[in-house]
């Protein structure tokens, strides 16, 4: 549960006066309402207890398993949809600092209603009858008003009188939503991208009463509801480069819907060095008349660089900065019409000229084949060449069941019947050997050096096949079945990490497994094609050598899309979040991935870089999981801070004395956790709210391995044991041998024999022993790397990583705390 903040006027004063801009960002407006809940969680604020969290679930129309609720492409709502629906919602309770904030902007949208509405915002419900049959309704936590039974009733609270393409200040900290009103078009947020989003609800069908009257989202009415929701994100983006690789920028929707009216989004490239140049280049711009795209120096605003129009189209040469700071804003005026679409917008290449940026990683040397993402190949370089091509693939058409997974951001289109590849083929003469590891590329002749070979046969439709392809593609036969060759690097460790260019997204085939190759510096999204192949007895699909993994009948492929895991923001303050964070995987092994904050250097400071984490869940007893905060561009400033799962940061977070600050965050290779969210804020500059000194993760004493000293322990005894034995047996030989030889000269001799066999089964013993826990040990190694087992606190005892439980309530922790 959240708990309970004790605030007052000279708190609220103090916050106020010292954290200037941050506090304000974080602030939503007055009163008491509810938000749809995205998928990264309840926006960012100045309290946790602004936001209480609640669930709805809707036993939607079952009759003969028919259900048709359904969901938009692009879906950010933390809501499961099936064959019933569970929504979640954000409910903002309590006001922080009344007033200060102001009430709703006047636009066209709505938002659910909690106590009265805010000023200047209309009231209205929806009703959805739910399952008359057996119906299993349920709900908890905070929930919108309206009436929650075996059907479902929300209250919300609409703004009608404004203007949806004049853009309205909210908070941009984190993701949030908003609810359509009278159109499905969005309203437009200052410095927010919108993105339409729906979900269609199956509601009864007998003596359906579904109803909705006063001021309600878009989409309500008839039988069945389709409700509209906007997702909103900052459209601020900044980009920072290490070494003299090139990297793609693009607008945002380009390769979905086109790029909003009446939007405004900025782009701010930044070099390191005062003496370094930014360039940029664009390679396609797609825009209307009264778009406009300009190109200034500086960090806000400077000089003009070039400014791109329908008139004026873009410098093929591209546009070099004065300094190392380039500015481009986008301003999209162009008016709606009627059943044409926005304009795409642009996609282009930045790179740092200067003779101090060092050389980035190449693409190893070969002719090779990749899938191709839809952001496009590698760029071309003076090393490499990339060459394009596609294959359309006529699958089953009897009952057809091509599909993708959820995540897909490959170059292809796979309907149910047929699908459409495309390939970036490379010809790379300067580059490396492919690293060791255990993954897959195309073929294009010999396979490099390393990598062995193999085959994929698509045993493609064979009534009235319409095969095709155009370009250049992988080696393999191409008629009315597909046969694409393959080279596999077999030979290595999935998770120790291979280095990769890693600027610009690209795919990898899984080998021998689902699981993905760890390339230094990105995330991998293990991503699918299933290929519905020819029916039944007729199928022919083979496979031979060194191929891709693939799962079940009728091929399953896996696909590992790769995207730097290195990430700059500037300015405004913005959340940030450990690789899949919300998707319940946690973050993966062997990951590392960093983080550059920035603001404008005054003399005298004036603004400073303040970096907090609401929620940290590294694991536990794991030193290898750790985050790092450095005070400057990289690894090589001065040390700020650093936390593991033992010690988290503190509540208050981390303020730097500089206007750089660089995050570092390194998992190793046993089991994983959950991870954090973190939050970059630019607050009023305080000197004494820096760190005097580092705040380090307090040095562990060496551990004592357990199954190490035991043996050793065991081995000590039974050496304890031998050495008495042997002593006692000298003894008692001593004493027999003058015995023995008193009666016989055979005394001595039997007596060695004997102590030689006890020493002989001694030794077998021991040998034994340690086999088996040397055994062992590896076997807990394997299976602790591959996430199966977890350590325990007492570094003595394991459990399967299955039975382990993460507790989340759903609500944030202070991020502003009491002095």
């Amino acid at each position: 549960m959240a708990r309970t903040f004790p605030y007052n006027l000279h708190s609220i004063l103090f916050l106020w006066i010292a954290l200037g801009y941050s506090e304000a960002a974080l602030t939503w407006p007055t009163g008491t309402y509810g938000l749809p809940r995205a998928k990264v969680g309840c926006p960012v604020t100045v309290n946790s207890t602004v936001w209480a969290t609640g669930w709805r679930f809707e036993d939607t129309e079952d009759y003969k398993n028919s259900n048709n609720n359904s969901k938009s492409p692009s879906f950010h709502l933390d809501t499961e949809i099936g064959i019933d629906v569970n929504r979640t919602f954000c409910i903002k309770t309590k006001d922080i600092i009344p007033e200060e904030a102001g009430k709703w902007p006047q636009g066209r949208y709505c938002i659910y209603k909690k106590g009265d509405c805010p000023r200047g915002l209309k009231e209205g419900y929806i009703f959805w009858d739910d399952e008359n049959d057996k119906n299993i309704n349920d709900q908890g936590g905070t929930l919108p008003d309206g009436k929650y039974d075996k059907d479902t009733s929300i209250y919300y609270c609409c703004s009608t009188d404004g203007d949806k393409f004049k853009p309205i200040p909210l908070p941009l900290i984190s993701p949030f939503y908003l609810m359509a009103f009278n159109t499905p078009e969005c309203q437009r947020v200052q410095g927010a991208i919108a993105t339409e989003e729906y979900i269609a609800f199956d509601s009864e069908d007998d003596n359906n009463q579904n109803a909705r009257n006063g001021s309600y989202p878009f989409g309500a009415g008839g039988r069945n509801h389709r409700v509209y929701y906007c997702y909103y994100e900052g459209c601020l983006y900044t980009y920072s480069l290490d070494s003299d690789e090139q990297m793609l920028f693009i607008s945002p929707k380009f390769f979905n819907d086109g790029f909003p009216s009446e939007q405004k989004c900025t782009w701010r490239f930044v070099a390191r060095e005062k003496e370094s140049k930014v360039h940029i280049t664009f390679l396609e711009t797609h825009i209307r008349e009264g778009d406009s795209i300009s190109i200034r120096n500086g960090w806000n605003s400077g000089s003009v660089v070039g400014k791109i129009d329908p008139k004026n189209p873009f410098d093929p040469n591209g546009y070099a900065s004065q300094n190392n700071f380039l500015l481009v804003e986008f301003n999209s005026k162009s008016s709606l019409t009627p059943g044409i679409h926005h304009p795409k917008g642009f996609r282009g290449i930045f790179k740092i000229i200067s003779n101090k940026v060092p050389q980035g990683p190449k693409w190893p040397n070969g002719t090779y084949g990749l899938p191709r993402p839809r952001a496009g190949c590698p760029p071309r370089s003076d090393d490499i060449f990339w060459e394009t091509g596609w294959r359309f693939q006529d699958t089953e058409d009897n009952n057809p069941s091509n599909k993708v997974s959820e995540s897909f951001h490959m170059d292809a289109t796979v309907d149910k019947n047929d699908l459409n590849k495309s390939f970036c083929i490379a010809t790379q003469d300067k580059g490396t050997e492919w690293p060791k590891g255990q993954y897959c590329i195309y073929k294009k002749g010999a396979c490099p050096k390393g990598l062995s070979e193999g085959y994929i046969l698509f045993d493609d439709e064979d009534h009235k096949n319409q095969n095709k392809m155009g370009g250049t593609l992988p080696d393999g036969i191409y008629n009315k079945d597909t046969n694409i060759s393959y080279c596999c690097r077999t030979d290595g460790d999935k998770l120790e990490p291979v280095t990769l260019p890693v600027s610009n997204p690209f795919y990898l085939l899984a080998y021998n497994t689902s699981e993905c190759q760890q390339v230094n510096g990105a995330i991998a999204t293990k991503e699918f094609i299933h290929y519905d192949t020819e029916e039944g007895d007729h199928n022919r699909d083979q496979m031979n050598g060194a191929y891709p993994y693939v799962k079940g009948k009728n091929l399953t492929i896996t696909y590992c899309y790769y995207q730097a895991c290195h990430y700059t923001m500037s300015e405004t303050p913005q959340e940030f979040m450990s690789p899949f964070y919300r998707s319940g995987d946690g973050y993966p092994n062997s990951q590392l991935c960093t983080w550059r904050f920035l603001v404008q250097e005054k003399n005298p400071k004036s603004q400073q870089i303040l970096i907090k984490f609401p929620e940290f869940n590294l694991r536990k007893d794991g030193d290898g999981d750790v985050v790092r905060i450095y005070g400057g561009w990289d690894e090589k400033a001065k040390l700020l801070a650093e936390f593991n799962g033992d010690h988290p940061p503190p509540t208050k977070g981390v303020a730097a004395d500089s206007s750089v600050v660089y995050v570092v965050f390194k998992s190793d290779s046993q089991a994983r956790s959950k991870g954090f969210r973190g939050v970059f804020l630019n607050q009023t500059y305080n000197a004494a709210s820096v760190p005097t000194r580092p705040i380090t993760i307090p040095t562990r004493p060496i551990p004592v391995k357990t199954n190490e000293t035991s043996v050793k322990e065991k081995t000590n005894e039974t050496a304890t044991v031998t050495t008495a034995s042997a002593s006692l047996n000298l003894t008692t030989t001593k004493s027999e041998g003058s015995q023995s030889a008193r009666s016989g000269k055979h005394g001595v001799p039997t007596a060695i024999i004997v102590l030689v066999v006890i020493a002989i089964l001694i030794g077998m013993a021991v040998s034994i022993y340690c086999i088996r826990r040397k055994r062992l040990r590896q076997r807990i190694k394997r299976m602790t790397n591959s996430g199966l087992l977890v350590q325990g606190k007492d570094r003595e005892s394991y459990h399967y990583s299955d039975l382990e439980e993460y507790e989340f309530t759903g609500e944030t922790p202070d991020l502003f705390p009491p002095s």
